[in-house]
């Protein structure tokens, strides 16, 4: 589970007409993670791929606005138009945004974010426009209802550029997917590396302080040292992490908050012959040692069935070497306390 002082929320708003642009989205928030280069874990907020209840009793838009993360609790909110406004929410829920029609799911959330970003600096907000033509397909589409999405996305970037306009702000062109993909990691990596700082903002949003432990900086081409100490505390933070429950598990609140020094049990192999160290026999004994001072003589070969412990050991390897020692917190079981062989030192960045 991802700490939320090292994880970016992005939200993403859009009409229905841009499934492929929504999918990419997600495609390129799995590409940015997978980056050790890329110091926080970011993370999609969409209704698309959340899980909320969805309730019969109140409309999609309730929905949405009470199980998910809104644009204004979010770091960044993304909006992607085309040839649709989306359906205007329900009179008596939401408010006119011009005589006679009430706001749209996607105009609601982008209003949402635009005044919080007015009132508190966040989120920051990237609205993208497809330029292709959109064409009326006479067998699928209502024509009465195609000219209300024209004219309501018409009305959206008048509104968004007039010179009466609350928010004139700029807008991402786009042309083609793979266009629109460029631009999107362009903007978010532009944003992941000059994100300093503006947890102070975010806090006001979310009323609590959020400030991470590191704030990210920006690696030149050149600075090896800053690109080895930047990888080094992203495999710290990823392998503390435990994997996530399902969410309707019963264990799942309680694992969210846990990482893996609060459970983790120390490794144990049966006890070599110290005798003749070129004699890799074991013996039939109760005696036992910690797989990790064993590591730190020879290499080791692990041999389990599933869930025996295998890669939960792999993971403890990595965390300790990154960390430079086993954390003073973990507890003496039995006497099998660890401490890191000074052979695996040396490979921190601290």
């Amino acid at each position: 589970m991802v700490s939320s002082d090292h994880r970016i929320d992005i939200f993403i708003g859009s009409p229905s007409d841009v499934q492929k642009e929504r999918d990419v989205f997600f495609d390129v928030l799995v590409e940015l993670n997978s980056d050790p280069l890329v110091p926080y874990t970011l993370h999609g907020v969409g209704w698309d791929r959340g899980l909320y209840q969805q309730d019969t009793w109140v409309s999609p838009q309730k929905a949405i606005d009470s199980g998910l993360l809104s644009p204004e609790q979010c770091d960044v909110a993304i909006f992607i138009l085309w040839g649709r406004i989306g359906t205007p929410l329900p009179k008596n829920e939401y408010p006119e945004i011009e005589c006679g029609r009430t706001f749209t799911g996607t105009e609601w959330e982008f209003n949402s974010a635009m005044v919080s970003r007015e009132k508190n600096g966040v989120p920051l907000v990237l609205t993208f426009r497809c330029d292709r033509k959109v064409e009326f397909d006479a067998e699928g589409d209502d024509p009465i209802q195609f000219s209300e999405q024209i004219g309501g996305l018409r009305g959206f970037f008048d509104r968004l550029n007039s010179e009466e306009g609350r928010h004139e702000r700029n807008v991402l062109m786009y042309s083609s997917v793979e266009s629109y993909r460029t631009q999107l990691k362009q903007q978010l990596q532009i944003f992941v590396r000059d994100f300093k700082g503006k947890r102070i903002d975010r806090a006001l949003t979310h009323g609590k302080d959020r400030q991470p432990n590191r704030v990210p900086v920006y690696i030149g081409n050149d600075d090896w040292d800053e690109r080895l100490r930047v990888y080094n505390d992203w495999l710290l933070r990823k392998s503390a992490e435990l994997v996530q429950l399902p969410e309707d598990s019963e264990d799942s609140e309680e694992a969210a908050s846990a990482q893996l020094p609060q459970v983790y049990v120390p490794a144990l192999v049966p006890s070599e012959k110290k005798s003749d160290l070129s004699d890799r026999r074991f013996d039939n004994s109760d005696a036992h040692d910690k797989a990790l001072e064993r590591l730190g003589v020879a290499s080791l070969y692990l041999a389990g069935a599933p869930g025996g412990g295998e890669s939960t050991f792999c993971q403890w390897v990595s965390y300790v070497v990154a960390r430079g020692e086993v954390p003073a917190n973990v507890d003496d079981l039995q006497g099998y306390a660890e401490t890191l062989p000074e052979s695996l030192m040396g490979t921190s960045c601290d």
